[in-house]
């Protein structure tokens, strides 16, 4: 799904919430006076497109190396909004506990990010557009504004977790009765899907879209195997938003969409779409852990989802791990076939493995970003299994797989396939907290 899920590294950004250059603010939910303001001079030599697109927005201009604040939050809220004010074109960069934010041109030339937030320490990073520039900028805290429950604010304004979906919620957790279970709706809206499309590594954004999503899917625990189907007259397209990031999806079954797969727990917004501009259709969204021989899903035959006996070695890390990167080396391949897991938010899972994992990763504390690079002369596949369920990627960087993004803490157990059969690579596996 990663990008499905949207998470950046922060190695290259300091990650110390003592060495802010302009002061630090810390806010409790109710906090008096509101707004709160902190002033600073903005821009620096560090180019903010390397993250890529937030959930917020593009992440544009030049930021500093230090961060311009920190704030701190010893509260969650349900609405903060933090708003650069300048003379110049300024953008802006958040990262945190909730991973990396980032915002241009929400008021004129001016960003501002609004959205929930968890508790916690954020670094703060006020850029400028153009290179170069060092202009004078007021940044302000407030929990005012029009928008004070509709949380944070994805593209095309979608409420990435609304707390009132328009068409209802389910709370599941494995072995839920009865199941299937299901709830009901209308398709459709006036926000083109497409947009999403580059923030989702497989693809399948379409079709129109309300800005509050259709409905809320709340999991409280890991899901080895949880199928997310829409049944109706027209055709239709889904989309979802949640702890493994952006998910899209049109025509998994006939002309409507569904996922299948593992899932972390947490909660999940529905948006589920009209492939036409203009189209409304009564639709069923049914929920189950049945598969088609009618029973829970098990992992693949033959593939020792319990070892920690791993043939080519184990890897510790914890966020700020040094040295980094950090590798392993090994040969691909095996008799399994990976195509028996479901497809997941990192690409399909491809590609012949071995029965015992070919690593073992240890993740000691949660880690806002990690990326794991296979390095091979060959064709070669990636397969993980670990606290959040499977995690697969083939050929994102040539023939060779990555898979980056957001890690709990826990033990991963990592193959490295080989896409043919009966083929065998030496290969090398990085591990880094860098962005690329």
């Amino acid at each position: 799904m990663a990008a499905l899920a949207f998470a950046m590294g922060s190695a290259v950004l300091s990650s110390q919430a003592t060495a802010q250059t302009h002061g630090s603010v810390t806010l409790a939910a109710g906090f008096m006076p509101d707004p709160q303001s902190l002033s600073g001079m903005g821009g620096g030599a560090m180019d903010a497109s390397v993250y890529g697109v937030s959930p917020t927005g593009a992440c544009n201009g030049w930021i500093p190396n230090q961060p311009n604040h920190v704030m701190f939050l010893s509260t969650a809220f349900n609405y903060l909004s933090v708003q650069v004010t300048s003379q110049t074109d300024t953008t802006l960069l958040i990262q945190g506990p909730d991973g990396t934010f980032c915002n241009d041109d929400t008021n004129g030339l001016n960003p501002a990010i609004s959205r929930s937030w968890s508790p916690g320490a954020y670094n703060i990073y006020v850029g400028t557009y153009s290179q170069g520039n060092f202009p004078p900028y007021t940044i302000s805290f407030t929990e005012l504004g029009g928008a004070a429950t509709a949380g944070p604010v994805g593209p095309g304004g979608l409420m990435l977790t609304s707390t009132t979906p328009t068409y209802g919620q389910l709370t599941l957790a494995p072995g839920f009765m009865p199941d299937p279970q299901s709830l009901a709706g209308t398709s459709g809206g006036t926000i083109d899907a497409g947009q999403l499309e580059s923030m989702v590594p497989t693809g399948g954004c379409r079709g129109y879209i309300n800005a509050n999503p259709n409905h809320q899917m709340v999991l409280t625990a890991p899901f080895n195997y949880l199928k997310v189907s829409v049944a109706g007259q027209g055709d239709t397209t889904m989309v979802i938003y949640g702890p493994q990031g952006w998910m899209c999806n049109d025509d998994f079954s006939g002309l409507s969409p569904g996922f299948e797969g593992s899932w972390a727990p947490g909660t999940y917004s529905i948006w589920v779409g009209s492939y036409s501009s203009g189209m409304a259709h009564p639709y069923t969204l049914s929920f189950t852990e049945l598969g088609s021989t009618g029973t829970v899903a098990p992992p693949p035959t033959g593939l020792n989802t319990m070892s920690m006996t791993p043939y080519y070695g184990t890897v510790n890390l914890s966020a700020g791990f040094m040295p980094d990167p950090q590798t392993l080396s090994g040969n691909s391949g095996g008799p399994l076939s990976a195509r028996d897991i479901a497809d997941t938010a990192w690409g399909s899972c491809r590609g012949y493995v071995s029965d015992q994992p070919d690593h073992i990763l240890n993740v000691g504390s949660n880690m806002n970003y990690l990326r794991i690079d296979v390095q091979s002369q060959g064709d070669t596949t990636l397969v993980i299994q670990g606290p959040d369920g499977w995690r697969c990627n083939d050929d994102t960087v040539g023939l060779n797989p990555r898979i980056d993004g957001a890690w709990m803490a826990g033990t991963y157990r990592i193959w490295v396939g080989s896409y043919a059969s009966g083929t065998q690579t030496p290969y090398t596996i990085t591990f880094t907290e860098y962005a690329p």
